[in-house]
């Protein structure tokens, strides 16, 4: 039998027993393989067999063996790497040095990672860590030499920060997933100029203001899509880092007004389903929101939401009352259904609604000339849109999963027609108000 002990002195084998082993490897091994100290001997994790056992062993002679795992050395508890310790992988060419908590990066630490071309290694992150993921301040560091500071949420740049770009741009304010989103100032290193408004995705998104520094004038006006769409021109006199005016249009003409809300129009409905929600509600309006949907999923027995109650939801935050088609059409803009889903939905109201009854038809002329009448004063009277609404209800359905607080958010958006806190200020909330039901919402 080969004696393991020559591969692995003062080694551990952390998993089940192996019968064909020495029991007194064994019980030496297990008493070690529990860990619990401040510090502790390199640890190289060799092999992990079919049951899911780590074989561990302390042979820095073998390390070549090794090379697929990696080593640790540092603090110990209940058997996980805990409080400050180094983690090397040798595969992948990383190291960590810093805290752990229960075997998860957690505290301050640095990650450091091997670079693309194999010489050495880089540092790739130096800040806070929650749960193995960056979360909190932290620096992070990049290939091509640009620099993040700023605050991270599960591994994402996210709320302020500051990249230094390595084509020497500058870029302060916040960050969504990632991304650039919200309000921010990008300062161009190649020429001085200067871009500060609105941004979305990574793009100029909204009003904004760009300075020319070399030919010191500024345009003011609404981006789409990273392109400015129409602004004004004007010269500045103040230098960039004093005194930049307010962001508005001074002096502009009716032309130019009139082609910036036309923008706004053409992009609301992108921005609106694009835009983080917490760009798009102050928390206040979100916390309603979220009671809002909370209630209506939690009232649901069957997986399904009717569009009877988003319609309940809707009068409770606008006392508004919308028709099912009305309604069927914001699911649909948000994707909380396919338009093949809606056009269904609507074909099987229609079919029921031309069975009609032989209880419903007039029995005499009277009645006859009745009908007409009302139909000449009114072609679609209560009692008809009653009907219709009762039909097309038990059709207009979605499951619960569709209808994400994210998108019954974005309806809300759409329904107010305004971006960014406050969009529900002003809006009367309360429920029993006298309403016309048959109110329209443009």
């Amino acid at each position: 039998m080969h004696d393991i002990s020559i591969d692995f002195r003062y080694g551990t084998f952390a998993g089940v027993p192996r019968p064909q082993e020495p029991s007194r490897i064994w019980r030496k091994n297990w008493q070690l393989s529990e860990k619990e100290a401040a510090e502790h001997r390199t640890v190289f994790w060799t092999s992990i067999d079919k049951s899911g056992a780590k074989i561990i062993g302390c042979c820095p002679e073998k390390a070549a063996k090794y090379v697929a795992f990696g080593s640790y050395v540092g603090g110990w508890k209940a058997n996980k790497r805990h409080g400050y310790g180094t983690r090397r992988s040798f595969a992948v060419g990383s190291r960590y040095d810093g805290e752990w908590n229960e075997g998860m990066r957690h505290g301050e630490g640095t990650q450091w990672v091997r670079c693309k071309n194999g010489k050495g290694v880089r540092k790739c992150y130096a800040g806070s860590w929650v749960n193995d993921r960056r979360e909190g301040f932290g620096t992070g560091c990049y290939e091509d030499g640009s620099v993040y500071k700023g605050n991270w949420v599960k591994d994402h740049r996210e709320g302020e920060g500051t990249m230094f770009y390595a084509n020497g741009d500058i870029y302060r304010g916040q960050w969504r997933q990632g991304k650039r989103s919200g309000f921010g100032t990008l300062v161009v290193g190649r020429t001085g100029d200067l871009y500060e408004g609105q941004w979305l995705n990574d793009k100029k998104e909204g009003p904004g203001r760009y300075y020319y520094r070399s030919r010191r004038k500024v345009m003011v006006g609404e981006w789409a899509d990273d392109m400015c769409s129409a602004g004004s021109v004007s010269a500045y006199e103040d230098d960039l880092e004093l005194n930049i005016p307010t962001l508005r249009l001074e002096g502009a003409d009716d032309l130019v007004e009139g082609k910036l809300e036309e923008i706004r129009a053409d992009r609301f409905l992108f921005r609106v389903l694009n835009t983080p929600l917490a760009d798009l509600f102050d928390s206040a309006d979100l916390d309603r929101i979220r009671g809002s949907h909370e209630a209506a999923v939690s009232n649901s027995h069957d997986g399904t939401i009717s569009l009877l109650s988003l319609k309940a939801l809707l009068l409770v935050l606008f006392g508004i009352q919308f028709v099912a088609e009305e309604l069927w059409e914001l699911c649909v803009t948000v994707g909380a259904i396919t338009p093949d889903e809606a056009q269904r939905a609507f074909l099987l109201t229609e079919s029921e609604l031309e069975k009609i009854p032989e209880s419903s038809l007039p029995n005499d002329n009277e009645e006859v000339i009745e009908r007409v009448v009302d139909d000449l004063v009114d072609d679609d009277d209560d009692e008809s849109k009653e009907q219709r609404e009762q039909v097309a209800y038990r059709y207009f359905t979605m499951p619960v999963d569709a209808f994400t607080l994210d998108r019954f958010a974005r309806i809300v958006s759409l329904v107010t027609g305004r971006l960014g806190p406050g969009a529900l200020d002003g809006i009367d909330v309360d429920s029993d108000a006298d309403v016309d039901e048959h109110t329209d919402v443009g």
